[in-house]
């Protein structure tokens, strides 16, 4: 037998009609399918459907378009309305099927519901169609509309749950409820820890109770609150991060939760950090080059005068002592301006690739003379092989300022600790390097640590973030100028490292020093 397939669209009249459908039609008998074509256009839909009546037809008719409704005869010679809701559900496709028939039994309009048909009507009572169909797209469009909302939510949970940014909902009382992987990844705490914890397992004790107070008044109030966190992670170690915290409302209008989004920027404040020092380092050696030149041409001028007045005086002169007063103190100037063009211009190092704790074996009996008897010095070699690509005269340099600057910070006496280490042989050293020093998307480089730590006074936060400054000093000594510390930077810069202070005022303080190791 020869098979079509009839395709047919109804013209519009001049009369406007309130709904148009597409329609799969699938029905044999030609009178039939014109019958309830009729009866749809009287009753206001316009039908643009196609008409099927065997398997191969219907199943082209599928693939080729997405219908608004399929209407099927239950039974005709080549298939069934059976053989369609099983075409239907292999395609996934999510359209009513509505069955009609002249001879349905209730047994099989039982089994034709059970298997996937939205409804069926007797072709002698095709009053019940046109609310079927009705009733049917609007529970049809209830379902793609909560399709669409599962397909939503669905990315939206993957798109959090891959973000790289933190986001963590708590409860009104900051309890914990939900946290990203990237909450792990950035603060060490797996989900299980964190879930049902409060917020402030992340304290650090860098902010006050008034900056807490602050925010809680701005999130409780519903407005959203922006700013900066420095936050501890698992292993202790302080991390800043950007946050924005929303809250969010239930229907009524009530807050129900609290929503932070944070972003880890301890990378981007460290480089800050260093351009910023980089700059200083830059204004200091553009300063000096300027003024040098005639400021040893004045002090010349100044200690050859003196010179020639004590020529000219008696030795019972009382005017000599003061000439020795200015011929001191333009010295200390001569001192000055010697060690800031040496720092201005400052040359590139001789590099030879040496073992660390061979460098301080070599300086350990300037170290102890350098000491008083009631501080304690100890050498903490935790790898003996680890290898650096130094200038050594500048290391040891770099360690004697260290050491002077931790001598002067225990006055009563204490304990001084050099210790060498490497992020290649230690986990637990490797996460003391600086996040500017981290590639996330590479294996991190290895580096050889340099540590001096002491007992002393320790250093206030306000004033770590100015300890490298050319001039800046905490000291009270008159002879001291302040470039100890800007010169150990510089140093340690020129050799591709970094220099980091960790300390609290009563606890002491610890320098690492970070110079890669050769390949």
């Amino acid at each position: 037998m020869f098979m079509v397939t009839e395709v047919k669209k109804q013209q519009t009249t001049t009369k406007p009609l309130p709904k148009s459908l597409s329609i799969l039609l699938a029905e044999d008998s030609e009178d039939d399918a014109l019958l309830l074509i009729r009866h749809l256009r009287e009753n206001g839909i316009i039908p643009e459907y196609t008409r099927v009546y065997t398997r191969p037809d219907c199943a082209a008719a599928l693939e080729k378009q997405n219908y608004d409704l399929i209407i099927a005869d239950y039974t005709m010679p080549q298939f069934t309305a059976l053989n369609i809701i099983e075409m239907v559900k292999e395609r996934q496709i999510d359209t009513p099927i509505i069955v009609v028939s002249g001879t349905i039994g209730e047994d099989a309009a039982v089994n034709t519901m059970r298997a996937g048909a939205c409804d069926y009507i007797m072709k002698g009572s095709m009053r019940r169609l046109i609310p079927a169909i009705e009733r049917e797209l609007e529970e049809a469009k209830i379902r793609k509309a909560h399709k669409r909302a599962k397909k939503v939510n669905q990315l939206l949970s993957t798109a959090i749950e891959q973000a790289a940014e933190t986001v963590v909902i708590t409860d009104t009382k900051g309890v914990i409820e939900y946290a990203n992987p990237a909450f792990q990844n950035i603060t060490g705490y797996s989900r299980d820890e964190a879930l049902g914890k409060s917020i402030s397992i992340m304290k650090s004790g860098k902010h006050n109770d008034v900056f807490y107070k602050e925010l809680w008044t701005t999130i409780s109030s519903g407005r959203v609150w922006q700013g900066l966190f420095k936050n501890k992670r698992k292993n202790g170690t302080l991390y800043e991060e950007e946050v924005t915290i929303s809250p969010v409302r239930d229907g009524s209008g009530n807050i129900t939760n609290y929503v932070a989004v944070k972003r880890d920027i301890t990378h981007e404040m460290e480089l800050e950090q260093q351009l910023s020092q980089a700059q200083k380092l830059k204004a200091i050696g553009q300063f000096a080059h300027k003024v040098a030149h005639d400021f040893t041409n004045v002090l010349m001028m100044i200690l050859g005068n003196a010179e020639l007045a004590k020529k000219e005086l008696p030795p019972s002169s009382g005017a000599l002592h003061y000439i020795s007063e200015i011929t001191n103190a333009a010295n200390r100037i001569t001192s000055f301006v010697a060690e800031l063009m040496a720092f201005a211009h400052m040359s590139p190092p001789k590099t030879t690739t040496i073992r660390i704790d061979r460098i301080i074996t070599g300086i350990e009996e300037i170290i102890k003379k350098a000491t008083s008897p009631a501080i304690t010095f100890n050498i903490n070699i935790k790898d003996p092989c680890v290898k650096a690509k130094v200038d050594v005269s500048r290391i040891e340099q770099v360690i004697v300022h260290m050491v002077d600057n931790s001598v002067d910070a225990m006055p009563q006496g204490g304990t001084l600790t050099i210790e060498v280490s490497s992020t290649a042989t230690s986990a637990e050293d490797a996460m003391l390097l600086p996040a500017s020093l981290r590639n996330e998307d590479e294996p991190a480089d290895k580096y050889a640590i340099l540590t001096i730590k002491d007992t002393g006074c320790g250093i206030a936060e306000d004033i770590q973030s100015r300890i490298f400054e050319p001039f800046f000093t905490t000291k009270k000594t008159k002879h001291n100028v302040g470039l100890g510390l800007a010169m150990v930077y510089k140093i340690v810069e020129q050799h591709d490292g970094q220099i980091t202070v960790h300390s609290a005022p009563g606890q002491g303080a610890t320098f690492r020093i970070f110079l890669p190791m050769p390949a």
